[in-house]
């Protein structure tokens, strides 16, 4: 896939060292604005991408790519999809998609109206080990109580601290909500589907974003607890309890790693080992590839079950 790049921050250094890692993505050109045009000048040397651009309608002119990674701030994903899309680009976003529910239907039906492909990046869903757990649920019967944790002292707390409020600390587009509890509902939506009901007990800073908190999720059988933290460390893990037996992931719920199979008075079996990170940007190549529109749309509106999630969970 011939893949544009958009934004600079520490998540495109990341995600552009795996796309070429994978062998199936080939990235000419990155945009950033202006003001991190120095950033962007030292991604471009590091990866040995051919341009980097500064404006973004010149950018999406470029016919070299016809897909784009969208990894700019959280509050300009809707913008910059938008563009993508009316500029012909197939478009592949980090999390979350959007901000807000009604721009994400509207971005899935600009998609379909320009018979253009569009996917979230949510590191579990798509791939293999994902697929393996969820092979094994029958394995434990009736499902009774899920607990998960995702807690990680952000590198930008010291800073808000002192009253700098970086992007994962803005009240109203970041915050562990939004930040990582997009990954722990889709690894819930992918297994159980959608909530009944939803509850999230915040602790919040002094500019009102969510420091940390407990999502709280109820299915009609049971009920899925989940911590969530960027002002503190935790152990990760996610614990799937039956009445045969339970699922224990020894890593938070994006990677779905170490998983075991602990049936009653049984032994535990290894279910799945380290996770690949490159897997789910196989999975996603394969998928644009082979123009699975019909996976993808269905990946997207779990998206919109994310989003819609969210939105309550922080009012």
């Amino acid at each position: 896939m011939n893949l544009g790049i958009m934004g600079s921050g520490n998540i495109v250094s990341a995600m552009i060292t795996m796309f070429q890692a994978t062998n199936r993505y080939h990235c000419p050109a990155l945009y950033c604005r202006s003001v991190s045009a120095e950033r962007g000048k030292a991604i471009v040397q590091k990866n040995h991408i051919d341009t980097l651009c500064t404006d973004p309608d010149e950018f999406l002119r470029d016919d070299r790519f016809d897909t784009v990674y969208v990894a700019v701030a959280n509050q300009y994903h809707y913008e910059y999809v938008k563009k993508c899309l009316l500029a012909n680009k197939h478009v592949l976003c980090e999390k979350p998609f959007t901000t807000s529910f009604t721009e994400a239907i509207e971005l899935i039906e600009l998609a379909r109206k320009q018979g253009l492909m569009m996917a979230e990046i949510s590191r579990s869903v798509m791939t293999s080990n994902f697929g393996k757990i969820k092979a094994q649920l029958s394995e434990i019967g009736e499902v009774r109580l899920v607990s998960t944790n995702l807690s990680h002292y952000s590198r930008q707390y010291d800073a808000y601290l002192k009253g700098q409020i970086s992007p994962v600390f803005d009240a109203q587009f970041g915050g562990a909500l939004r930040d990582f509890g997009i990954y722990t509902l889709h690894f819930l939506i992918g297994l159980f589907g959608e909530p009944q009901t939803l509850q999230y007990h915040a602790l919040s800073g002094f500019n009102g974003v969510d420091l940390s908190g407990v999502l709280l999720l109820k299915y009609p059988q049971f009920t899925a607890v989940n911590t969530l933290s960027k002002c503190s460390n935790g152990q990760p893990y996610c614990l799937i309890q039956g009445e045969k037996g339970y699922l224990y992931c020894n890593s938070a719920p994006m990677y779905c790693e170490k998983a075991q199979l602990v049936l009653n008075q049984k032994k535990p079996t290894e279910v799945c080992g380290t996770a690949d990170y490159n897997d789910e940007l196989c999975r996603l190549a394969d998928l644009f590839e082979n123009r699975e529109i019909k996976l993808l749309e269905q990946a997207m509106q779990e998206t919109l079950i994310c989003i819609k999630l969210i939105e309550r969970g922080k009012k």
